[in-house]
């Protein structure tokens, strides 16, 4: 995995990194967070027409169907895998990570990088 963060932007590894260190999270509060962020965006584009608000769903998809199927793999699920996904999902419900995701019309760029990473990293659809 080392290897793929070295892909990413240089803006996002550290920040990604990071959200690796970190603890796991309860999945359904997660998922939560993930609506609540979509909603937030979603105002912030009646504003500001230049976010890719395209992008911002299919991110959000994204994100739950990850949550998804940690979620469905309950216990069971690997913890790495469940440390990814939550690392993933993390950093798309950060408005500032790497690049600020509300910023500028690529904010979500970097969102859309570290996603398909993990998506491909779990062997999942990357289907945006």
């Amino acid at each position: 995995m080392d290897d793929d963060v070295s892909k990413l932007p240089r803006d996002a590894r550290g920040p990604f990194r990071e959200l690796l260190e970190k603890p796991a999270r309860d999945l359904p509060m997660l998922r939560r967070q993930v609506e609540a962020y979509r909603e937030y965006v979603h105002e912030h584009y009646r504003e500001n027409e230049f976010i890719d608000i395209v992008l911002v769903d299919a991110l959000a998809d994204a994100s739950l169907a990850l949550l998804d199927k940690m979620i469905a793999g309950g216990d069971a699920a690997n913890p790495r895998e469940k440390l990814l996904a939550q690392a993933a999902v993390r950093y798309f419900v950060e408005t500032e990570d790497g690049d600020h995701d509300l910023a500028t019309p690529i904010g979500f760029e970097d969102d859309a990088q570290v996603m398909r990473m993990v998506l491909e990293a779990l062997a999942m659809d990357v289907s945006f």
